[in-house]
């Protein structure tokens, strides 16, 4: 390696001055594939005579999936050239909490913050001089967030809240 600050994310790149060929029916596939899952618990319980429970989960996440042929690179392939980045993502959030007392007060908190990024690029100076099949690029996500805030409580006086938030977004 060459470089001194690595790309962060996954990343499947063909860098400048590369020259790839193929058989006659070989394809090139240049792949970047990521699949993330988050599990976030917190759960709390409280017993007195004043019986306070809280449960919060913060969560930033962050994913960058980057398939990439760049500026000076020439592909010559007997079949078809794809460049595709795939990203999976599976997040969920749990937040309980109980109290029980004279006066009883509960509290949970979720929040994601979900940023998720996918580029599959051929870049305008790279070089096909042929291709036998399909030249192609292909960048989706498929992304799942949930959340669960619950609690109770018990008491002569008993209160409690409960927050759930998601911010997901990205660019594909």
């Amino acid at each position: 390696l060459t470089s001194r600050s690595l790309p962060k994310g996954t990343i499947a790149r063909v860098g400048p001055g590369s020259h790839i060929v193929t058989t006659t029916t070989g394809d090139v596939v240049v792949q970047a594939t990521d699949r993330n899952a988050y599990l976030g618990v917190a759960g709390a319980g409280a017993v007195g005579i004043g019986a306070i429970g809280g449960a919060v989960v913060l969560a930033d996440l962050n994913s960058l999936v980057d398939a990439r042929v760049d500026t000076g690179v020439s592909i010559t392939a007997g079949g078809g050239i794809r460049v595709a980045a795939t990203q999976t993502e599976n997040t969920h959030g749990i937040a309980i909490a109980a109290a029980v007392g004279g006066i009883a007060l509960t509290g949970q908190i979720v929040t994601i913050n979900s940023t998720a990024v996918q580029n599959a690029i051929i870049s305008d100076g790279a070089v096909v001089p042929r291709a036998g099949g399909i030249v192609a690029t292909d960048a989706t996500a498929t992304r799942t967030v949930r959340i669960l805030t619950a609690g109770g409580g018990i008491g002569g006086i008993a209160a409690g809240a409960a927050i759930g938030t998601a911010n997901v977004t990205g660019d594909t």
